[in-house]
C-alpha cells in the first residue's frame, strides 16, 4: 500500500510540473477563416421577395403533381439507343 501511495504522489508531483495550457500562435486558424471568406460569394445573401417566386395556382399544381404523379420516373427518353 505504501508503494502505491508513494508512486501516486510522485506521479502527481511530476504531472504538476508539466505546462497546463497550450499556447497557440496569434494567427492560428487564419487559413481556415481566409478559405471560408474566399468561398463565400455574397455574405449578406440575396433578399428575395417570395411573391416573385411562385403564385398560388402554380404551387397548387406542383403539389398535386407531386402527390398524384407516378412513383418512378420515365427513363426511356433519357436512355436513348446507345448509338452515337
Amino acid at each position: 500500500m505504501l508503494k502505491i501511495t508513494v508512486t501516486t504522489g510522485l506521479l502527481m508531483a511530476l504531472f504538476s510540473c508539466a505546462p497546463s495550457a497550450v499556447y497557440l500562435d496569434e494567427d492560428f486558424g487564419d487559413a481556415v477563416k481566409k478559405n471560408i471568406a474566399l468561398q463565400t460569394i455574397n455574405p449578406q445573401g440575396v433578399a428575395l421577395d417570395d411573391s416573385e417566386l411562385m403564385d398560388g395556382q402554380k404551387a397548387q399544381q406542383a403539389i398535386e403533381r407531386y402527390r398524384t404523379g407516378p412513383a418512378e420516373a420515365e427513363t426511356e427518353s433519357l436512355v436513348g439507343s446507345g448509338v452515337n
